[in-house]
């Protein structure tokens, strides 16, 4: 089974389409609890849902997303999966277009080209 990784050698370097992006492989995001509050709060919609599965302090996550989605360069992270693909994982922080991308990748089909 695959796990979510923190390590620099997984970095989104060329992703097809964000040529020239803010592109940041942020080492250590995944270590954040209060990141992991943020990122799944997508699957979780009741504030007592969030407590127990969660635990952490509300203010202190919405501080913590906050200043994650006020940067000026992209937050990423990878996970590797089979058959040497990764997913990467992009914070688009545009003012007006923020969001979270998902983008699956192959790493054999990137040294190809």
């Amino acid at each position: 089974m695959s796990t979510v990784t923190n390590s620099a050698g997984l970095g989104p370097a060329g992703i097809q389409g964000y040529d020239g992006g803010p592109l940041t492989h942020r080492i250590g995001i995944l270590d954040e609890p209060l990141f992991w509050l943020g990122h799944l709060s997508s699957c979780v919609h009741a504030e007592e849902a969030e407590e127990l599965l969660f635990g952490a302090d509300h203010d202190a996550a919405g501080d913590f997303q906050r200043r994650l989605w006020e940067r000026a360069e992209w937050p990423t992270f990878t996970v590797p999966l089979a058959a040497d693909h990764r997913l990467h994982v992009v914070y688009r922080t545009f003012a007006d277009d923020a969001g979270t991308d998902y983008l699956l990748h192959q790493v054999a089909d990137a040294l190809a080209t």
